[in-house]
């Protein structure tokens, strides 16, 4: 029978150290999903509500979105830029090679086209 190798302490630190590493690049990810999503939102409903198109202005809905919008994509690209720093920095360091997951780098993508289509709508929509 062969005997697997019980990893050392170091080697579990470092796979600590990635997993912590990908649940913040995850949870700015969700935090950047939540600013698109309500940035896009905030003015679609304004439009469909009379009363609040009065009250706030036909602009002001709108340009809280294209603010928030842009906000959600300026913290995506800053994440991920962090992300991969902190991810190069560790290998450099590090003797051992560990695999990297691309999932987390293709939801950020896939979320970042979607973003700039969301704020393209709310900027071209408004003329």
């Amino acid at each position: 029978m062969s005997e697997r190798r019980k990893p050392s302490s170091d080697e579990l630190a470092l796979q600590r150290t990635l997993m912590a590493s990908e649940r913040t690049f995850m949870a700015w990810t969700r935090t950047a999903l939540s600013l698109i999503s309500f940035g896009f939102a905030i003015p679609k409903v304004a439009e469909a509500t009379e009363q609040a198109r009065h009250i706030l202005g036909e602009w002001s809905p709108r340009a809280f979105g294209i603010i928030m919008v842009a906000l959600g994509e300026f913290v995506l690209a800053v994440s991920a830029i962090e992300h991969w720093k902190q991810l190069r920095k560790m290998r450099e360091e590090n003797l051992a090679q560990f695999p990297s997951s691309r999932l987390s780098y293709i939801v950020a993508s896939v979320l970042s086209v979607l973003g700039a289509l969301a704020l393209a709508n709310l900027i071209f929509n408004a003329f």
